[in-house]
């Protein structure tokens, strides 16, 4: 499945745009040291790989487990391997109850948070909790918790 967070996206979009304004700015400024306009500039694109980072990630459930990695850069952001689920279920998320976009971190808890609604909760054997916002969050929690008891489904 893929998730994309559009809010995620306008709000990196608008911080590299403020950014780029402002190194045209300091750029045209005389009185300025270029090397400002080249540490923002550095600062920017670190706002845009993160950015790129979060926007739309790819969230699977198979033998190996639970996935969720970036999908333009590739980056694995969670596993829970098969061994580790207890259960699994759906829950309805909101951005802002869970410390907003992106992935979360909170006590016995981590989510990724790709925009508010139905999201796959998956319990840990270690007491955790993974969340990851998702459309039809309810079918792949009956087949991570079937693959995690050994009741791979038959098709």
């Amino acid at each position: 499945m893929m998730v994309t967070s559009p809010v995620v996206a306008v709000i990196g979009g608008l911080v590299v745009l403020g950014g780029v304004v402002a190194v045209i700015a300091l750029l045209g400024d005389d009185a300025q040291d270029s090397s400002t306009a080249v540490l923002i500039a550095v600062i920017l694109g670190v706002i845009l790989m993160f950015t790129l980072g979060f926007v739309q990630v790819r969230v699977s459930v198979d033998k190996r487990g639970l996935r969720v990695v970036s999908r333009l850069l590739g980056i694995r952001l969670k596993q829970v391997p098969l061994d580790q689920v207890e259960s699994a279920f759906a829950e309805t998320l909101s951005p802002l109850r869970s410390g907003g976009w992106g992935y979360r971190l909170t006590s016995g808890r981590t989510a990724v948070v790709m925009r508010g609604g139905p999201a796959l909760v998956a319990n840990q054997r270690r007491g955790t909790q993974f969340a990851v916002t998702v459309d039809d969050p309810e079918a792949a929690a009956a087949l991570l918790t079937a693959l995690s008891h050994g009741n791979p489904p038959t098709i």
